[in-house]
């Protein structure tokens, strides 16, 4: 059914997909799943959101009754990619979630993709140093692995890794803002109603820059 809609063969997948459904012994097992799935995937690429999302919400309620890690992932990300920006965000951030506290290895694989989606959120918001913060998890994670890519982005980040293997994120301990989740970084924030009284010295130091790079 995929590979007809991706050619948007529209008649000829939700033909496929009839054929499933009138084949299923009953729908409350992965192969139901499995079938809102794709028939979701084939409303999406058809344009028609409305019908994607009912399919995707059987889907996960399902999925979740059955304990399918893999496949509630599947669903709450498919429910993202047809839902507006806002609730893109919390819908990919629910499924990172979803896949960090996963014991299910093959469930743990999306996070790459939810950090690429979540990322592209951000994104479309305009909010760009949040993206690239995310982006960057997802390619470490997509190309490193999830454990790997986690001592990695503790490393880089200066956050710690303990033996038992949980990460113990630090941050800045005077910070006034902060990022929300996934990203954990302090913000810089001015300090409403302070008044800087430090004119003449940041006068001077630039003037003491300029004579460290030898600049004339």
């Amino acid at each position: 059914a995929r590979t007809y809609s991706l050619r948007r063969m529209f008649t000829e997948a939700h033909e496929l997909l009839n054929e499933v459904e009138s084949k299923l012994v009953q729908q409350a097992e992965v192969a139901g799943i499995r079938y809102y799935l794709e028939r979701g995937r084939t409303y999406n690429s058809a344009g028609e959101k409305e019908k994607a999302k009912e399919c995707f919400v059987l889907a996960f309620d399902l999925a979740k009754v059955l304990k399918e890690d893999f496949y509630s992932i599947d669903a709450i990300h498919m429910l993202a990619i047809v839902a507006p920006p806002d609730d893109a965000i919390a819908l990919n951030e629910e499924g990172v979630l979803m896949a960090e506290n996963s014991t299910n290895e093959r469930a743990k694989n999306w996070l790459g993709s939810l950090y690429n989606n979540l990322g592209w959120s951000y994104f479309d918001k305009g909010e760009y140093e949040k993206a690239l913060s995310i982006f960057l998890r997802a390619y470490c994670t997509m190309i490193l692995g999830v454990p790997t890519a986690r001592q990695f982005l503790a490393c880089l980040l200066h956050d710690d890794v303990g033996v038992d293997g949980a990460l113990r994120v630090k941050t800045d301990p005077w910070g006034r803002g902060f990022e929300l989740r996934p990203g954990t970084a302090a913000r810089v924030q001015g300090a409403p109603g302070h008044v800087w009284a430090d004119g003449d010295w940041m006068r001077a130091r630039a003037g003491l820059l300029l004579l460290y790079l030898g600049v004339a």
